[in-house]
């Protein structure tokens, strides 16, 4: 699925394993390469046919850090507001981390 990326084997298996949970009412939890039915109601209670988990934190895989990484997520989330985008707080959660 992967095979041309140039991130890592073990950074593509971390992002596999990770849950993405979406902070809305439900707390509905992602993972890649499987469909979600509470993602598709979500679609629809906002009237759109697609969404983005998106991060700001640690690009490219490298990581910035605590204190870079919070910046960086304030300034996507100002970049958003200012787009007029809707956004639902989520988080990654990979097993490892508890």
């Amino acid at each position: 699925m992967f095979s041309d990326s140039n991130i890592s084997g073990e950074t593509i298996k971390a992002y596999l394993e990770t849950d993405y949970i979406v902070l809305d009412a439900a707390s509905t939890t992602l993972k890649i390469g499987q469909t979600n039915p509470h993602l598709a109601a979500l679609h629809g209670t906002y009237d759109t046919p697609c969404s983005a988990f998106l991060t700001a934190c640690n690009p490219f895989s490298e990581n910035c850090g605590a204190e870079a990484n919070a910046a960086r997520t304030a300034a996507l989330a100002a970049d958003l507001k200012r787009r007029g985008l809707v956004t639902i707080e989520a988080i990654g959660k990979h097993p490892s981390n508890g």
